[in-house]
């Protein structure tokens, strides 16, 4: 929706003297909003640090006093394009005419001397000095409540990202899950710092919600989670943990008792992947008013996010499927016989053919990631003639390196991939596995299926912490660089990775003419013969809704 154009109108007095006094206060309230965050016997001055953190962050803070000095300097050199963006986007803001070069000059002069001014008093405020508020200009000012009452001007941070939401869904650099993400980001936001104005938020307020973001338990929102707000849900994560400390076999949090597993897997926080992700919508908002030129100095979301090493060290726990432990998979009642199609972990005498029974297969011999599998239309299968072989054509996925050209494995044949592919096409799907439906907040396939797979190894004593399905996706890998010495072009270009150096600008990836040597003689170590068409002849196709 375009906004219709405003008519602009010359500036009265009244006007300047509003942008005076808000340029003025905006700088005592951030202030006062910072102070009034810190613990009880905070002292700023405290050489006596606990972590090469706080010591970085100490050396890193600047003192009010400091931009007190700045601000003077600013003054004592007429500095005017010190202040200019700020009066410029106020005048804007107000649909107000700039006013004459002259005029423009004499009032920048002003505002220039009132932020000074403020910050001088907010300079007096951090040593415990307080006295009335005294404009240069407007002579003594009433004070404001904490958090200030919203002006013309003041935008607050869910007003700021609901335009930043809205724009990036217009230019297509969101898709609707990235919104639903960015959705959720927001809700942690407000829910752990309440709303505020956006050029209040101070880098403590960021440092603060980062750590209550690695506090938040991973299944927030699910089981002693459910209709809990952000801090409630760190509240009783921290009442889980206590319970564990006591190490008994059953754990008692409210007047409800589980067992030492399930409190352990509630106990888990986010990890710090997850929270950079959170973070990182805050990061490209204030990016974003930087270049547009509505936010003016240093983001309090600069280098916020874990760097990429810690990011890693977090990846290593996830545990690679080993040849016994895709054996035991491969020959449980899902694959080899169950009692009906809603009880896959029970033994029985059914074989049920759709997602349930091929996306873990097709994990396991492609790489490919969970919701890419999930989204497989039909016609992604497609036989390419120069390399003698059918190939998994990926149109998109989680990353622009996604695209790719996967050749099918040949004990995928000989599972029946493509006879199961036919038959889904005869009956007039479009899509590999119908029965899936987009999940209504995030829009992806993949998220019925993996909550099955969760319960399905729960169910069967197959479910190991940090042994999931994306860890099929670390075991494709690992056998490829086991089996072919690790060539990194190579493995990234099919693993849907970026490539590195100048191979990001002049390679073009590889053909599945190239690439489909590498996939036949891939051996991943598990003899699947059991699972092959020829010898499980009574399988039911499954292509409707689930029970």
């Amino acid at each position: 929706m375009t906004k219709s154009k405003v008519a602009r109108r010359q500036p009265a007095k009244a006007d300047l003297e509003r942008i005076l006094e808000d340029l003025f206060v905006e700088v005592i309230d951030r202030g006062e909003q910072e102070r009034s965050q810190r613990p009880p016997g905070y002292w700023p001055y405290n050489e006596d640090l606990d972590t090469p953190q706080e010591q970085r962050d100490k050396e890193a803070w600047v003192t009010p006093d400091l931009d007190a000095a700045y601000w003077e300097t600013c003054v004592q050199q007429n500095d005017l394009n010190a202040i200019r963006r700020d009066v410029e986007k106020k005048l804007d803001e107000r649909s107000l005419d700039h006013p004459s070069d002259s005029d423009l000059a004499l009032f920048l002069r002003k505002a220039l001397v009132t932020v000074a001014a403020a910050h001088r008093q907010d300079a007096e405020r951090e040593k415990g000095h307080y006295a009335p508020l005294q404009h240069p200009f407007l002579g003594q000012l009433q004070e404001t409540q904490s958090p200030a009452p919203r002006t013309d001007g003041r935008e607050t941070v869910k007003e700021a990202f609901a335009a930043f939401a809205s724009q990036s869904m217009t230019e297509r650099r969101w898709n609707d899950g990235t919104f639903a993400d960015a959705e959720k980001a927001l809700q942690l936001f407000l829910g752990i710092m309440n709303d505020m104005p956006l050029h209040q938020v101070q880098r403590s307020d960021a440092l603060r919600f980062r750590v209550a973001l690695c506090k938040l338990p991973a299944m927030r929102g699910k089981s002693l989670y459910e209709g809990l707000e952000p801090l409630k849900q760190i509240e009783r994560r921290e009442m889980i943990q206590a319970a564990l400390a006591a190490d008994g076999e059953r754990i008692t949090v409210g007047d409800r008792t589980i067992s030492k597993p399930e409190a352990e897997r509630l106990a888990k926080p986010l990890t710090r992947k997850t929270v950079n992700k959170h973070l990182n919508y805050f990061v490209t908002l204030y990016k974003r008013k930087q270049d547009a030129g509505e936010f003016s100095g240093t983001s309090p979301f600069e280098k916020i996010l874990f760097s990429k090493k810690l990011i890693r060290d977090d990846s290593e726990t996830r545990i690679v499927w080993q040849a016994d432990h895709l054996q035991a998979l491969f020959t449980s009642p899902a694959w080899t016989g169950c009692q009906s199609q809603s009880h896959r972990s029970t033994p029985g005498t059914h074989v049920f053919e759709d997602e349930r029974f091929w996306v873990p297969i097709i994990g396991l011999f492609t790489g490919m990631r969970e919701n890419e599998i999930c989204s497989l239309r039909i016609d992604a299968l497609r036989r390419h003639d120069k390399a003698g072989c059918w190939i998994i054509q990926v149109v998109k996925g989680k990353t622009a390196n996604a695209k790719r050209q996967i050749p099918v494995h040949p004990e995928l044949e000989n599972i029946g991939l493509l006879d199961y592919a036919n038959a889904a096409r005869q009956e007039g799907h479009d899509m590999l596995f119908p029965s899936l439906r987009a999940n209504r907040r995030t829009g992806s396939l993949a998220v019925a299926f993996g909550k099955w797979f969760t319960r399905y190894r729960q169910a069967t004593g197959l479910f190991e912490k940090g042994r999931d399905f994306h860890s099929l996706r670390h075991t494709f890998e690992t056998l490829l660089i086991q089996n072919f010495r690790g060539d990194q072009v190579l493995m990234r270009a099919m693993m849907g990775h970026q490539q590195e150096g100048m191979d990001r600008v002049y390679f073009h990836g590889f053909e599945p003419e190239q690439t489909y040597p590498v996939i036949k003689s891939l051996d991943i170590g598990v003899d699947l013969s059991h699972l092959h068409r020829s010898r499980q002849k009574s399988r039911t196709l499954r292509l409707g809704r689930h029970a």
